[in-house]
């Protein structure tokens, strides 16, 4: 296991076991013994070294790491290199792997299909959380009555800001988990080879963005009626500096210049959109690390996504949703500026197509993460399982990085974290954990197989 904190576990003992019904796979994952080993030697010229003696021990299972290059890498394969550099190298492994350990099943992980689930999203809820909710994804202070309704099968509850008084109010301020933009705050050079914290850090290089998307409504006759300024948008910066925007009432009209009444969280003036982010460095600005990557004082974070009402026209507030730069651009890749960077669909789609296809492929895999990483990893595997669902992502759940890494101001009990895998789908027929016993297995469904990563002494 890649862990920052843990040594590496070398043999794997594996157990599937609570048979899924949801699909049924070309290379069968479940309801199986398997013994393997950690890592993947794309070299083949140490294959010879290590292949005769772990097939010895009669291994039919392989979890391979990475080697998280951004370029220049014909055996793994860098984000930005095209599949046809490395794929033959790959699929040779595969195929080795295969032949020598009885038609193994293998889990990988590959750099075009990490990258955009690494990304860092949060929805910070506008109305009152209960206390007993973790994290506390929500604000200390809002002002507004509450507002449920159902749209289009969607039930929302919103804050909502009552009739018009031309009086400015603060709807939303004082976020309560208010560090997680800011926990680790490592800026990187460009570099052909990435450490594993380039994925954790919340700046990692100069021009690294991150997005705040309020999601809002209006009334339909409010939108095309005289303008009026509707809220502010004030984005608290660790030191307390402050990046303000206006939306005002055409701001809610799409990019067709219609607009329904519905919620948004994209806006757009005259048919551009509004860029509601803020460069991660200037974010962070006044905050250090420490050796570990961490931030030296998170306690003195005063990030805020504050919306002050202005008192002009109705106004309801779903949610102000936080997402980094890899987050937005999974979730809307139309957005992203060409040429595109990124491309995270057609990049999936390749690693899917040309690798995830090899009949000795069995899942991708992700070993350790951010608690905010769990919506974009469940948004790959729904674009792995739309190219074949017979494969997916398998999130190794550690819980002590997520409580530890994660700069969530509660420590989440691990049935809270198993809890938050499976109902966010980033956990769909897998639970991929490193305990035994099975701790938790109490709140995933029966149709889930659990996989220990190392048994316990």
């Amino acid at each position: 296991m890649k862990n920052i904190y843990r040594k590496k576990i070398g043999i794997l003992f594996i157990l599937f076991f609570a048979v899924s019904t949801i699909f049924s796979q070309t290379m069968p994952m479940k309801d199986k013994f398997y013994i393997g080993y950690v890592g993947s030697y794309y070299a083949n010229s140490l294959w010879n070294s290590y292949f005769p003696g772990l097939q010895g021990l009669n291994i039919n299972f392989i979890q391979g790491y990475g080697e998280h290059y951004e370029y220049g890498s014909n055996l793994d394969g860098g984000f930005t290199d095209p599949i046809d550099f490395y794929q033959d190298n790959v699929n040779r492994l595969l195929n080795t792997y295969g032949t020598t350990f009885n038609n193994n099943a293998t889990i990988m992980e590959r750099e075009k299909v990490l990258r955009g689930a690494f990304g860092q999203m949060s929805d910070y809820q506008a109305e009152e959380l209960p206390t007993s909710a973790l994290p506390q994804y929500g604000y200390a202070n809002r002002y507004g009555t509450p507002f449920t309704e159902t749209i289009n099968g969607e039930t929302i509850t919103s804050l909502y800001t009552g009739l018009p008084d031309n009086t400015e109010h603060i709807l939303v301020s004082n976020l309560i988990e208010n560090q997680e933009q800011i926990n680790i705050p490592k800026l990187y050079p460009p570099k052909q080879k990435w450490d594993i914290f380039y994925y954790y850090s919340d700046i990692k290089t100069s021009d690294y963005k991150w997005f705040v998307m309020p999601r809002m409504k209006i009334s339909h006759a409010d939108a095309f009626g005289t303008e009026q300024p509707v809220c502010r948008i004030d984005i608290v910066h660790y030191d307390g500096a402050i990046s303000s925007i206006v939306l005002s009432t055409s701001d809610f009209r799409l990019p067709d210049s219609t607009y329904d009444g519905r919620y948004i969280d994209l806006y757009y003036r005259l048919g551009t959109l509004i860029p509601l982010n803020i460069y991660a460095i200037d974010l962070n600005n006044g905050n250090t690390s420490g050796t570990d990557g961490k931030s030296l004082h998170p306690e003195l974070s005063q990030v805020d996504y504050r919306i002050t009402w202005y008192g002009k026209v109705e106004l309801w507030l779903d949610r102000v949703r936080v997402a980094d730069e890899w987050a937005f651009y999974l979730f809307h890749p139309e957005l992203e500026p060409t040429p595109k960077h990124y491309d995270f669909v057609n990049k999936i789609h390749d690693e899917c197509t040309y690798i995830g296809g090899n009949t000795r492929f069995g899942y991708f895999y992700i070993d350790e993460y951010m608690y905010n990483s769990l919506p974009c990893i469940a948004e790959v595997n729904r674009l792995i399982r739309q190219n074949n669902q017979n494969s997916g992502i398998i999130a190794e759940s550690n819980i002590s990085l997520i409580g530890k890494y994660s700069g969530l101001k509660d420590t989440l009990h691990v049935n809270e974290v198993f809890e938050s895998l499976v109902s966010s789908q980033a956990v769909k027929d897998i639970l991929y954990t490193y305990v035994y016993p099975f701790t938790g297995k109490e709140t995933t469904p029966n149709n889930f197989s659990l996989m220990p990563l190392s048994m316990k002494n």
